[in-house]
């Protein structure tokens, strides 16, 4: 699949008939399209009959014309009963019921189709692969293997004249493909990916403690519009302070069952208090400072979301302050400012470790992976950074030098978390949570001292289900699912 640059996206997308469901996404994505039209004036859409286009290897039609295309062969164009062939890019006007459409062009010997109307070619094997029909009808699960079929190619695409977004699809060996509108409606955000408008949801970097969103816990429990805002401000911002959550136990749980069913169990336990003790398992589990870091990035699949709920911040306590910083703002900089280096950071394995017997559940956790990871158009989806529990480098002997490019790049790096980015700081009070995304966000602690006792309860999510719950919401109360960019590795 690609997008058409030099293709005209279509101006008829607006006031096109669309279900409820798919309302929200009909006009985001319209808006989007008409952001990448040239034409700036869309004619009026009125009653289309259905557009069939195929290879004109049969009857070409009345009027004789040959095709001027190489990679593609003359279409036959019926429209209701009427036939006219037409070269492949032409446009046409239907002047009896007013539609304005593009001519769909099978190309590349039936490899491919070119919808113009939308603005992408669509490879064979992709309609193929991803026919509604061959999905479980309930669990949508697909039911058939890429192995029923071989070099798939295309014999007819219909095109409904009253929507661009219902289509039937005919292949060589006689199978047919039905897309509802709702069908393409769940696969346009992946066939307009690379279209420069979709590529990146957006995210906000923040640079003071006064630009996060408050949000009191009893309305994050009690209202599904109220959670979904939490949601959706924890996904662009990073973080997010949950107020009014009282200093009883277990607060973290009861938002943890909200928005991720269950609280994410680890090493830890459910839930963890940070608190100072005398033999402390963990640096978090004393006085001392906490330097921007991630949590178990030494675990396979870190957890994506951390709640830290202040029970007890006695007055008489000084310092403590809780610090945020962004960490894909560093891997972007990183990359703006020093593309070489930044390359070597996602290639190379750095070591994450956890090895640590004298605790009542001892552990040895060793888990390598480069600091930033980038999607396939570049965009950074991922960043790691705990230099507290950074293991030795798994280096080459045959290749010493390699190993002192990573450790200037790394030291480059450090310098942009440190000194580059804003860090925001701030006292948490008695009675409110700090939630944000352990996939993203950095977070640490600065140093406290004085009598007085500062307690917090902390707990982790599964970001993969508070990134459900929050699509399942935009669904169900706004019609549609926006695309997210939570940076926990997945590509955008």
């Amino acid at each position: 699949m690609r997008y058409l640059s030099q293709g005209p996206m279509t101006t008829a997308v607006q006031g096109l008939r669309r279900s409820p469901a798919v309302a929200m996404l009909s006009q985001t994505l319209g808006t989007l399209v008409n952001k990448l039209t040239k034409k700036s004036n869309p004619q009026p859409v009125g009653t289309a009959k259905p557009l069939h286009i195929a290879h004109a290897g049969a009857e070409a039609g009345s009027t004789g014309q040959t095709s001027q295309f190489a990679d593609a062969s003359l279409l036959r164009l019926n429209i209701g009963q009427q036939h006219s062939a037409i070269p492949a890019s032409q446009d046409f006007w239907h002047a009896s019921d007013g539609i304005h459409a593009h001519a769909c062009v099978i190309i590349r010997d039936g490899k491919a189709v070119n919808v113009p109307v939308l603005g992408i070619e669509l490879s064979a094997s992709w309609l193929r692969h991803n026919c509604p029909g061959q999905r479980q009808e309930g669990s949508g699960q697909r039911i058939s293997s890429i192995l029923s079929y071989s070099s798939p190619k295309i014999r007819a695409f219909e095109l409904d004249g009253m929507s661009p977004y219902r289509w039937k699809v005919e292949f060589e060996d006689g199978y047919a493909s039905v897309w509802q509108e709702q069908d393409v409606y769940a696969v346009l955000p992946f066939l307009l990916k690379s279209a420069e408008s979709l590529q990146v949801p957006d995210i906000r970097h923040i640079e003071d403690s006064s630009q996060l969103c408050a949000v009191d816990l009893p309305d994050i429990l009690q209202n599904e519009a109220t959670l979904l805002d939490f949601l959706q401000n924890l996904h662009r911002d990073g973080a997010v302070i949950v107020k009014d959550c009282g200093t009883s136990d277990n607060q973290v749980v009861k938002l943890c069952e909200r928005a991720a069913q269950v609280p994410l169990h680890t090493m830890y336990g459910t839930t963890f208090e940070v608190k100072t003790t005398s033999v402390p398992i963990n640096i978090a589990y004393s006085n001392a400072e906490l330097p921007l870091h991630q949590d178990l990035v030494y675990y396979e699949s870190s957890p994506g979301v951390q709640l830290l709920h202040c029970r007890r911040f006695d007055s008489t306590v000084a310092g403590g302050l809780s610090t945020l910083a962004d960490g894909i703002q560093a891997a972007e900089k990183m990359q703006a400012s020093y593309p070489e280096e930044f390359e070597l950071l996602c290639k190379v394995p750095a070591t994450f470790q956890k090895i640590h017997y004298a605790r009542e559940w001892p552990v040895q956790m060793v888990y390598r992976r480069p600091h930033i990871e980038t999607d396939d158009q570049g965009i950074v989806n991922k960043f790691v950074w705990a230099p507290a529990f950074e293991g030795p480098l798994a280096c080459s002997s045959s290749d010493p030098e390699l190993t002192e490019q990573y450790f200037e790049a790394y030291r480059k790096l450090a310098n942009i978390v440190e000194n580059e980015i804003p860090t925001v700081s701030f006292r948490l009070r008695e009675g409110e949570m700090f939630v944000f995304n352990n996939s993203r966000m950095l977070h640490g602690r600065t140093a406290f001292h004085g009598d007085g006792i500062r307690h917090f309860q902390g707990a982790y999510m599964n970001i993969d289900e508070v990134s459900s719950k929050m699509a399942v919401l935009q669904q169900t109360l706004l019609g549609a699912a926006k695309p997210a960019r939570w940076c926990n590795g997945s590509a955008v």
